[in-house]
């Protein structure tokens, strides 16, 4: 397909350094998908969480888990105060509503208002790693004693 007009040549130049950079940088992308694994794995051996799209075939550096009974707005905002962190809820932030990427995927309208969703870059390592699982597990124990109160 050819358009009338010039050719954007510093838009090709550009998406070919970005293309070699990416190629280049495969290992370590690799080294942030074995420490999102680790997460899944290690927050499954202390908590009710669920890896959504798990089964499926899915970017290295994705993660999105389901809390059942749990708030993510909550989980979000007590991850943040306590520990500076930025964590996506996406739709689940706004209340009844169902996020359209769970929707999609065919999972039910009550996983959306207890799931977390993580994005981790280049300079993801396991000392992060383990800071986003003490988050957490933080996060879900200040939850569990606020309904107890």
């Amino acid at each position: 397909f050819m358009r009338a007009g010039a050719v954007n040549m510093a838009g090709i130049a550009g998406f070919g350094m970005a293309s070699r950079i990416m190629r280049s940088k495969r290992d370590d992308w690799k080294k942030v998908e074995s420490f999102r694994d680790m997460i899944e794995l290690e927050l499954k051996s202390v908590t009710n969480v669920s890896v959504v799209g798990k089964e499926v075939k899915r970017l290295g550096n994705m993660s999105m888990l389901s809390f059942p009974g749990s708030d993510a707005a909550f989980l979000a905002a007590e991850m943040e105060r306590m520990h500076g962190m930025c964590v996506g809820i996406g739709s689940a932030a706004e209340p009844g509503s169902f996020s359209r990427v769970l929707k999609a995927m065919g999972k039910s309208r009550s996983l959306s208002g207890s799931t977390l969703r993580f994005r981790f870059g280049p300079w993801f390592n396991k000392a992060a790693a383990q800071n986003i699982i003490v988050s957490i597990c933080s996060a879900l124990r200040e939850e569990k004693g606020r309904q107890i109160v």
